[in-house]
């Protein structure tokens, strides 16, 4: 009797693991009712997009910002990474992002789950205010940036440093820790160790895509940044600004506010630049540099949209190629030109009104370059999908 009992109890476990298979084995089905379809509209392949959806459009309640929302891909059945992101900090959200990859035309179908009990998604992106030498450093799972605010960093201005990586996960911290030990026990980060290394030359230049004033020819560039806010730091995206007080161009003050956004598998930081002058809607010449290493070569992007230069990462063959680039949409970019310096995208731009540009660096030894055909045809695509936004619908 008990042997039949207890062959039973076994039957009715294995029809409910067998019903819960065949359930989750078809198109997963949203409990609160919320699907979104995602269309890419372009002719280029998106890899690990990020779809930015407004959280008024989803009809969905604050809720908890601070717990997980599940995002699930309806035909592969599994969830995707997502973030809620509350940008100004009041309590209500205003979009909600999560990573998916998308073949030209191809549409996708996802369903959404607000604040569900789940294990909280491992950043893909990190930022970080490191003391005491007071920089931002940033990065996402292709590579990593720093932009410097103290002495301690030497003779440097606002210029963009790159960090290359030839891993996926998070090495920041690591980094700074093991450059910050004493004697035999320290690690540089200027050394490949396996994951990488700061191999870029910055000093007073504009690095990746730093912004200087032209004032009567002249280059009028901002020094250390003194103020800085992180405003969000993953698991999908991390956003930060950083200020720049008291800018000289040509005897005229002006306040530089630039927004930093880096998505998790994006080469490119999307830049918000804001110049403030003593009154709005003047204009003011802008340009964006691209510093020059030894054997560079030049190329323009698109119809002159943006540039980049490729060349040697540095004098030793074994790290690579590097490529950096600027990328202006709508555009904005009004000459491209160069020094012995610098490769400069110029453009117009009103005080008081934000310009929005593009920059980033691409690395042989990363695994997503192999060579400068790679690297350029990723920022043709990248113009190409920023003119060419994905479509996204909303299904309550």
């Amino acid at each position: 009797m008990r042997i039949s009992i207890k062959m039973k109890r076994a039957g009715m476990i294995f029809r409910t693991i067998l019903i819960i298979s065949i359930v989750f084995a078809g198109p997963v089905m949203s409990l609160s009712g919320v699907r979104i379809k995602v269309t890419n509209t372009s002719s280029a392949e998106r890899p690990n997009a990020v779809v930015c959806v407004r959280w008024g459009h989803l009809g969905l309640p604050a809720g908890n910002v601070g717990k997980a929302t599940v995002i699930v891909d309806e035909a592969a059945g599994k969830e995707v990474i997502s973030q809620v992101l509350d940008e100004n900090s009041d309590g209500t959200p205003e979009n909600l992002l999560f990573i998916c990859s998308l073949k030209p035309g191809e549409e996708k179908w996802f369903s959404v789950e607000p604040f569900a009990e789940t294990a909280a998604a491992q950043s893909l992106v990190n930022t970080q205010y490191p003391l005491p030498r007071r920089d931002i450093a940033w990065e996402n799972d292709r590579i990593a940036y720093r932009i410097y605010g103290s002495p301690l960093a030497g003779d440097v201005y606002n210029g963009i440093d790159v960090l290359t990586k030839r891993v996926r996960y998070r090495v920041i911290d690591k980094w700074y820790h093991g450059d910050s030990l004493k004697g035999k026990d320290r690690v540089s980060y200027h050394e490949d160790h396996g994951e990488g290394a700061d191999f870029f030359q910055v000093g007073k230049s504009l690095g990746c895509g730093a912004t200087a004033i032209l004032s009567d020819g002249k280059l009028c560039q901002a020094g250390l940044f003194p103020y800085y806010r992180i405003i969000a730091n993953g698991p999908v995206r991390a956003i930060f600004e950083v200020y720049y007080p008291d800018i000289d161009a040509g005897g005229k003050k002006y306040l530089e506010i630039k927004k930093f956004t880096l998505d998790a598998g994006s080469n490119l930081n999307k830049i918000e630049d804001l110049i403030i002058g003593e009154a709005s809607g003047l204009p003011v010449e802008l340009v964006c540099g691209l510093v020059k290493r030894g054997g560079v070569s030049l190329h323009k992007i698109g119809d002159a949209g943006g540039l980049s230069l490729w060349g040697p990462t540095n004098s030793d063959p074994v790290n690579g190629f590097l490529g950096t680039a600027v990328l202006v949409p709508d555009n904005k970019i009004t000459r491209v030109y160069e020094d012995s310096i610098h490769a400069y995208a110029l453009c117009s731009v009103l005080t008081g009104k934000p310009f929005t540009y593009y920059t980033g660096a691409g690395w042989t030894r990363s695994g997503d370059f192999k060579n400068i055909e790679d690297w350029l045809d990723y920022l043709e695509n990248y113009m190409k999908n920023l003119e060419t936004p994905l479509v996204i619908d909303v299904k309550q």
